[in-house]
């Protein structure tokens, strides 16, 4: 699961993250992620897709901090899939 949202991470970066409703602010009301948030049924823990979106999406990232988070995870990704 985790190599999954890390995927995501890479895929959606943080401006894809926030326009599915991960923001600064927290998640976004009637967006895709209060439904990811919802499939949880208040149980969100801490490392799963949820949690880790929602920091993506409050960390408030662009240029250079972006680029390094984005390289950064995509080093995460080839590790893992090379288990």
């Amino acid at each position: 699961m985790l190599s999954g949202v890390i995927v995501i991470g890479i895929a959606f970066p943080v401006v894809g993250v926030r326009m599915l409703g991960f923001t600064v602010l927290g998640i976004k009301k009637g967006s895709i992620a209060a439904w990811i948030m919802a499939t949880y049924l208040g149980k969100v823990t801490c490392r799963s897709a949820c949690a880790i979106m929602q920091s993506i999406g409050a960390l408030g990232l662009s240029g250079w901090k972006l680029l390094f988070v984005n390289v950064g995870l995509s080093v995460m990704v080839l590790v893992i899939l090379r288990r």
